[in-house]
């Protein structure tokens, strides 16, 4: 691991290349825009390491795979979340391991790390499983009354049910639609205020109250929920429990209550969304590649077979290789997180660039699983990517659809277990049509969301 270079030696790096903007806003208007159509094309302009200007605000962009491990492992002590991005995430999320930092951030991920051990989470597993029989047994109601599916708002709901159940125990799709609309009021705003200037959230403007609503809403369920707990503590299986039981190995030290809290917010509210979002850009790419759905569809028959929800295993999940082969292929040209940004705490050199202590450095998923050094044909949907031999040969900084590094999400495992379980499930007993048949852009808020509801129109699943 090369060291940071001394300030001297690094500002007599280059600067990076990249647009020049308009003289006070920079890049400002076009980024606002477009996001990720503004980095694709920047990468394209000026190579792996570029640089722009969101008012006073210098960006860098790094997209080659050997400086994202320079950025997020090797040097990511000097790479901070003291971003203004992460500033507004802990607004609404708290100070979780999402946006937390440093020491605390380390002390938070020792404690909570055994609880998403996949061996721990293995138990969950049954409940994904029941969740996707229940939802395919409602879409075949549906089905038979010849409506459609709107498979965005369903994988929100499902998603919820899981995280809630295996979190709390408890199930909160009845409040699905009041924690969906919170949700989105409050990643609409921190993505326009990440690129904008506004009233302070105290002022009492409309949208101001609007987002402070929103914002008490989740509080006010996430406390509600942890306080009941402590007041009646019991031996549920769930990751509340864990949470709650577990100790620094260091320290013998236990969450606090705030962090507790913390630490349920983040992993309910802005997991389930993560999860739900790439399920749903699954069925939308499936739907355009009916071959993949025929690969799909043989191998969950398959592998599930006349299996019961109550008694899938881990080895019914290990023959779906197809299936979340489909979900990383789809997480890599529809990543969730579409970017996350560090804070340059020294100067440095990235390929070859300076990088001036106090810059905001962009790392961008979106971006990087598109480069075509690593990804040939880097637009063609195309699963087999993700198969024995090829998946092992695939850069681990060149695809990172949860982060990489020390900040790696913690909740991958259980993610991918339960986005195979119900998109296998789904699979084994419909094959589906997009209404209308046609391209659905990606819009770019905190998540990578679809511009519009990705409407299905199932049938029962045969193969002619």
């Amino acid at each position: 691991m090369p060291p940071i270079p001394c300030p001297t030696a690094a500002r007599r790096a280059p600067r990076a290349p990249g647009p020049r903007g308009n003289w006070l806003l920079g890049s400002l208007f076009p980024f606002r825009k477009n996001p990720v159509r503004f980095l694709v094309d920047l990468h394209a302009a000026s190579g792996d390491v570029a640089r722009f200007r969101i008012g006073p605000q210098t960006v860098h962009v790094v997209s080659h795979p050997r400086d994202l491990r320079h950025v997020l492992q090797d040097h990511a002590k000097d790479y901070t979340r003291t971003t203004h991005g992460y500033a507004l995430l802990r607004v609404f999320l708290g100070n979780g391991l999402l946006t937390s930092d440093g020491e605390g951030w380390r002390r938070k991920r020792r404690l909570a790390q055994p609880s998403f051990h996949r061996d721990a989470l293995a138990s969950f597993l049954r409940l994904m499983a029941r969740a996707a029989n229940d939802l395919c047994d409602t879409w075949a109601t549906a089905t038979a009354r010849g409506e459609t599916i709107d498979a965005s708002a369903a994988m929100v709901r499902i998603t919820l049910r899981v995280a809630s159940e295996a979190l709390l125990s408890t199930d909160l799709t009845e409040a699905s639609s009041e924690i969906g609309s919170a949700l989105t009021t409050c990643f609409a705003e921190v993505a326009r205020r990440f690129t904008g200037i506004d009233w302070p959230l105290a002022v009492p403007t409309a949208r101001n109250r609007r987002y402070r609503r929103a914002i008490a809403t989740l509080n006010a369920l996430v406390t509600t929920l942890v306080a009941e707990r402590r007041r009646s503590p019991d031996t549920r299986p769930d990751l509340l429990s864990m949470l709650i039981a577990a100790r620094d190995t260091d320290t013998g030290d236990a969450l606090s209550n705030a962090e507790i809290v913390d630490e349920v917010k983040t992993i309910l509210l802005a997991g389930h969304e993560t999860t739900a979002h790439a399920l749903a850009w699954a069925f939308y790419v499936v739907a355009r590649h009916p071959e993949v759905w025929t690969t799909l569809h043989a191998e969950a028959t398959s592998a599930l077979g006349s299996a019961s929800p109550h008694n899938i295993d881990l080895a019914h999940l290990a023959a779906l290789p197809f299936a979340r082969a489909t979900l990383e292929e789809t997480m890599r040209l529809y990543p969730p997180i579409w970017a996350t940004e560090r804070r340059a705490e020294a100067d440095d050199v990235i390929g070859g660039f300076h990088i001036p202590r106090g810059s905001n450095v962009i790392v961008s998923p979106y971006v990087t699983h598109r480069h075509a050094e690593f990804w040939p044909d880097a637009t063609r949907f195309d699963p087999a990517r993700f198969l024995a031999p090829a998946k092992a040969t695939i850069d681990r900084f060149a695809y990172l659809p949860f982060s990489s590094g020390p900040h790696q999400c913690i909740g991958n495992s259980f993610a991918l277990m339960e986005a195979t379980t119900i998109l296998a499930s789904v699979a084994a007993r419909f094959r589906w049509r997009l209404v209308p048949d046609a391209e659905i852009p990606p819009v770019a808020v905190v998540t990578l969301r679809p511009r519009r509801p990705i409407q299905l129109a199932l049938a029962a699943a045969h193969v002619s």
